[in-house]
């Protein structure tokens, strides 16, 4: 019994050995590198404003319409100026609402 411990017992590790050489090699097959692409950064002066072609619009904007009819006489405000709520706008002819209501 002793006999066959000794014989197969060498028999045994060199199995072994052989196998995990094999399985690193199938790894090592398996994950081949990935091609990668690479970029090159540079230092260089960007202008802030550029020109374009094209029209643009603003985010945000309403249309103001007049409720009653007359000559408009005077505006309030300046175009891309903020404006508040209750702020007056306009200024509308007022002879013929003034000579409506005496």
């Amino acid at each position: 019994m002793l006999k066959n411990i000794l014989v197969y017992l060498p028999l045994l590790f060199i199995l072994t050995g052989c196998s995990e050489q094999v399985s690193q090699q199938q790894t090592a097959t398996e994950a081949a590198p990935l091609p990668v692409e690479t970029v090159t950064v540079k230092n260089k002066n960007i202008p802030i404003w550029m020109r374009y072609t094209g029209k643009t619009k603003a985010s945000n904007s309403h249309e103001v319409r007049a409720r009653v009819s007359g000559i408009l006489e005077d505006v309030y405000f300046k175009d891309g100026d903020y404006v508040t709520k209750g702020q007056k706008l306009f200024k509308i002819e007022q002879a013929d609402y003034i000579a409506a209501l005496d």
